[in-house]
């Protein structure tokens, strides 16, 4: 393209700062023709119009509901491409994706409050009677005690928290359910 006004372009960190993307990303999407910038500065720097990044947004949420990088340039490129339609679908897309990301994080809410019971249980049978009380108390000596971080954290970073969190959640729901029924 010809030569444009510089003061409505964006160079390409401007771009990849605002965009949250990589200088090396808009490079590769200018080399497949995905993106190509409105303009070049006398240097040969590439330069970004508004319409640039309108269309490097709808690049980046494609990109996120998991299109390849082809079907977006076909989509975006198409004469019949409707903004507002294709905005439509993709918000259709992330609700099922929300969906099934809540199904997800419900499958793993049951785990951890079987966890938390479990070890729990294993403690009451093994080595001594573990209360609901006892197993709170126990979890706090989880950060407390260096020996008991020690144990947790040589497994995985942050495991000692995680278990000492899971505990407490555990409990506070045995609590409430006790406390409703009573």
């Amino acid at each position: 393209m010809g030569r444009m006004e510089t003061r409505q372009l964006h160079t390409v960190g401007e771009v990849a700062r605002l965009a949250r993307v990589t200088v090396r990303t808009l490079h590769h999407y200018d080399r497949i023709g995905l993106l190509v910038p409105s303009g070049r500065a006398e240097n040969g720097y590439r330069l970004y119009a508004y319409d640039d990044l309108e269309r490097l947004r709808q690049i980046r949420l494609l990109r996120e509901l998991r299109f390849s990088l082809d079907a977006i340039g076909r989509m975006l490129d198409a004469p019949a491409y409707d903004r507002r339609s294709a905005l439509e679908a993709q918000r259709e897309l992330l609700r099922e994706r929300q969906k099934r990301t809540d199904s997800i994080i419900r499958g793993v809410d049951r785990a951890l409050r079987a966890m938390d019971e479990e070890h729990r249980r294993h403690i009451d049978r093994w080595f001594y009677p573990c209360s609901h009380d006892m197993h709170r108390n126990l979890a706090e000596m989880y950060t407390a005690d260096p020996r008991f971080e020690a144990y947790f954290e040589k497994r995985g970073k942050g495991l000692a928290v995680f278990v000492q969190d899971a505990i407490r959640a555990n409990e506070a729901r045995w609590r409430n359910r006790r406390d409703v029924s009573a």
